[in-house]
């Protein structure tokens, strides 16, 4: 897998359910608050999905042996000059480099699709915003929401601590979401959701407990290569690897 950046211009699969977006994302409430599924780990994911989560799964923290093509991307000056995705290249394959205590990660999707007739349509000689850009900036609102579960969890779970990651910490969040089971990597470099597409947001906590982990989502790309194809820019110079500077 070469993950790389996400581009300024949908690239995914687009989204399958239904619209929620920032400020549209929704938080759900379950009446008092009351859980009623019986592991912890289902609870957690069940109070996860009443502050708004659309998707949610646990994975292990453990090295993602994968992580070695993202290396192979930065070597290749396929970042376009982002010098950040320098940071911690050898460690963004594994969360406890990040967060030493960690035993497992709660990896979260929040929805940012929109109704089709909000979607802007590319008309020749023009460019289309992808839809998360024209959204007010996503990180606060998803770090307040990750903070009241990361708050539950140690309430419900003495002893617990954890610490909390909105795309902005050194971590290849895509590659541990496949790992929880949210989706697959896709030929685009995007997390497909079989029940979202890929429209959607990635975050999650790092918690220094064991808790049951998912199955990872299987590929179901096959054959098909229409993201690949109608990319404007050429920016796949192989399948799973985006070539940002395009």
């Amino acid at each position: 897998v070469g993950p790389g950046p996400a581009r300024k211009k949908d690239r995914g699969a687009g989204h399958r359910g239904a619209s929620r977006g920032i400020p549209g994302l929704q938080n759900r409430q379950n009446g008092a608050g009351i859980i009623t599924t019986s592991s912890f780990s289902e609870d957690l994911k069940a109070f996860a999905a009443s502050k708004g989560a659309d998707l949610a799964g646990i994975v292990s923290a453990f090295p993602i042996s994968e992580a070695r093509a993202y290396e192979s991307w930065l070597d290749r000056g396929m970042q376009a000059g982002m010098g950040y995705m320098e940071n911690n290249r050898p460690g963004r394959g594994d969360v406890r480099s990040w967060y030493p205590e960690a035993k497992s990660a709660l990896l979260l999707g929040f929805s940012y699709a929109q109704p089709e007739e909000n979607v802007q349509t590319a008309r020749p000689g023009t460019g289309v915003l992808a839809r998360y850009s024209v959204l007010p900036d996503y990180h606060d609102e998803l770090k307040k929401r990750l903070n009241e579960i990361l708050d539950w969890v140690k309430e419900r779970n003495p002893g617990t601590e954890g610490k909390i990651f909105v795309d902005s910490s050194p971590l290849l969040e895509r590659l541990f979401a496949r790992y929880a089971g949210l989706g697959w990597i896709g030929k685009n470099t995007m997390v497909i959701s079989p029940k979202l597409g890929s429209y959607f947001f990635i975050a999650g906590i790092a918690l220094n407990t064991e808790l049951t982990s998912e199955k990872s989502e299987v590929d179901h790309c096959g054959s098909c290569r229409k993201c690949i194809e109608a990319c404007p820019t050429d920016a796949f110079p192989q399948e799973r690897v985006l070539d940002a500077s395009k």
